[in-house]
């Protein structure tokens, strides 16, 4: 028996030569998965140096129309690390000694690419350039200044997305599992929607939501994530939770966050031109700590 390989649904008929629409959304759902949604792998044939930023895209749109409890175990992955890695930006001052941040300039680190005496360098460059111009309206790349790229003990974990606000590495991050004040663990294995994390962190997300401009157009599927978590909390018995998330307005941002810097070249963090704001929170050990110094010239807080 002859098999007809096609991405087309051949329910429809045809055969030889027939009408079909163009490869979509559509087409893409229709195939196959062997696993059923089950694996956890990240797909590896993707053509684009960019990748990550369009499969963190992918999985919040997933997320939020197959709900939270029915999402596949990679998005929830994907989704879980991602909310990891903005995380750590929110506490950066929790972990500035253990963290680093290297920027990358869309318009001045590619023309040092293009414009190098390497030639693998360059090449590298026109890729990154083909990519960057041919994808500009899909990932706000036409918007973007500067990609910050996040270092824990100099191992990366991941970075600022202009898709999706952060993104995570899809590499193996055990090197990254960090206890948070929740006892919640970064980059483990047990996978964290954003309504079962610390809710300073929440309303970081829901305040940068309401205050930075276009934020539903640039960032539409986080948006609608968020949209999701709000209907949680709506549909909650934590009321007052929920009542604070509505209080939030377009200052909240500015007045209960602080500008972070990425320490490196003197650039604050920003994401699409927008600063990336932080918790003013560093370190609990001077509040944790049984010994702390009564010094009689230093009149800030005590010292452990």
């Amino acid at each position: 028996m002859t098999k007809t390989l096609t991405i087309h649904n051949k329910s429809k008929g045809g055969e030889h030569w027939f009408l079909a629409n163009a490869y979509g959304k559509l087409e893409i759902d229709g195939i196959k998965d062997p696993t059923g949604g089950n694996t956890k792998k990240l797909p590896t044939s993707i053509p684009s140096p960019f990748s990550q930023f369009d499969l963190v895209k992918t999985a919040f749109r997933n997320v939020t129309e197959a709900g939270f409890n029915k999402c596949s175990p990679l998005d929830f992955r994907i989704i879980s690390h991602t909310l990891d890695v903005g995380q750590l930006f929110f506490n950066l001052k929790a972990f500035e000694n253990n963290l680093g941040i290297t920027a990358w300039d869309s318009k001045a680190d590619l023309q040092n690419l293009l414009n190098g005496s390497n030639k693998k360098h360059s090449r590298f460059g026109e890729v990154l350039k083909l990519f960057l111009d041919q994808d500009a309206e899909t990932y706000n790349f036409d918007k973007l200044n500067k990609l910050f790229i996040l270092k824990l003990n100099h191992g990366i974990v991941g970075g600022t997305s202009p898709a999706t606000v952060f993104f995570a590495s899809p590499n193996n991050l055990d090197f990254a599992k960090l206890t948070m004040p929740n006892n919640d663990i970064l980059f483990d294995d047990d996978y964290c929607h954003l309504q079962d994390r610390d809710e300073d962190y929440q309303l970081f997300w829901f305040a940068l939501q309401k205050a930075m401009p276009e934020f539903g157009s640039r960032f539409r599927e986080v948006n609608d994530y968020l949209e999701m978590v709000k209907e949680y909390w709506g549909n909650h018995n934590n009321k007052d939770f929920f009542a604070t998330i509505k209080t939030l307005d377009t200052d909240t941002y500015t007045n209960e966050y602080e500008v972070g810097n990425s320490g490196v070249g003197g650039y604050d963090l920003e994401v699409l031109g927008f600063p990336l704001r932080i918790s003013k929170e560093g370190s609990n050990t001077n509040k944790d700590s049984d010994f702390q110094i009564n010094s009689t010239k230093y009149h800030a807080e005590k010292m452990p």
